[in-house]
């Protein structure tokens, strides 16, 4: 029997898109099949007819145009759903994100710190 996600990570660094490695909050996740290759740091939607979590567009009108959650981890979810982490909460290096836009910032109730002790100029925290 085959379990969704069971050995389809394809990275062993999640934390690579924090900015902080305190504070931050993950979640099990369904992406659904048909996704393709999700990188680590790509923002997600939930798409309501499934209620399983897609790639995030703004554009769209199946529910992913909302911003939810920040997957931790690079998967393939091509030809199956994966079962994978994802952030809801934490402090981010925006340049890390992908789908990043000002509307996904208010969907994830976030902000934009700036530089942290001038290591760093796109930090958010959601």
């Amino acid at each position: 029997m085959s379990y969704p996600g069971y050995g389809t990570t394809l990275s062993n660094d999640p934390t690579a898109i924090l900015a902080s490695a305190h504070g931050y909050v993950v979640i099990n996740v369904t992406i659904k099949a048909g996704e393709g290759v999700i990188e680590k740091g790509t923002l997600l939607g939930i798409e309501t007819a499934t209620a399983k979590y897609v790639i995030y567009d703004d554009a769209a009108i199946d529910g992913s145009a909302v911003a939810v959650a920040i997957i931790a981890d690079k998967v393939d979810a091509t030809s199956v759903d994966q079962l994978v982490a994802a952030y809801i909460k934490g402090v981010f290096q925006q340049s890390k994100l992908t789908g990043y836009d000002a509307a996904a910032l208010v969907d994830l109730n976030g902000r934009v710190v700036g530089p942290v002790g001038g290591a760093a100029t796109d930090i958010i925290v959601v």
